[in-house]
């Protein structure tokens, strides 16, 4: 089997480390299935998508929908690389799944708009594996 990537757009935090925690878990992977890209680390190189089974983005505290003018540098930077990427997992129909910013990133990829209108209430959420 392929690794799976965890592209990872969280500061250091109990949050992260229970998200890479749980993937590994409901994902039934080993630490060795499951290459991690920090994107708060500074400029990443574009990963070759294709060597991945399929690919995780995490959450974070930042969103696509604060005006430019009120985000950071980091935050710019991650979004551009992560849109970048983004953009070749929809156009390779890479298997991704998106959690929360990650799925906001994949949704402007795939040609999306954002809104506030329909958000949700941040809850935990049961996750069952199936065949």
């Amino acid at each position: 089997m392929k690794p799976f990537l965890l592209l990872v757009a969280r500061p250091p935090s109990p949050i992260k480390s229970d998200e890479v925690s749980a993937l590994l878990r409901y994902g039934r992977l080993r630490e060795q299935d499951l290459e991690i890209i920090d994107l708060l680390q500074g400029p990443q190189p574009i990963p070759d998508v294709s060597r991945y089974s399929g690919v995780f983005i995490s959450g974070s505290p930042y969103d696509y929908l604060t005006p430019p003018s009120r985000k950071s540098e980091t935050q710019l930077l991650v979004e551009s690389e992560l849109g970048q990427i983004c953009g070749e997992l929809v156009s390779e129909d890479i298997p991704t799944l998106g959690l929360c910013y990650g799925l906001q990133a994949l949704a402007l990829a795939a040609g999306a708009t954002l809104t506030p209108e329909y958000s949700e209430d941040m809850q935990p959420m049961q996750i069952s594996l199936t065949e």
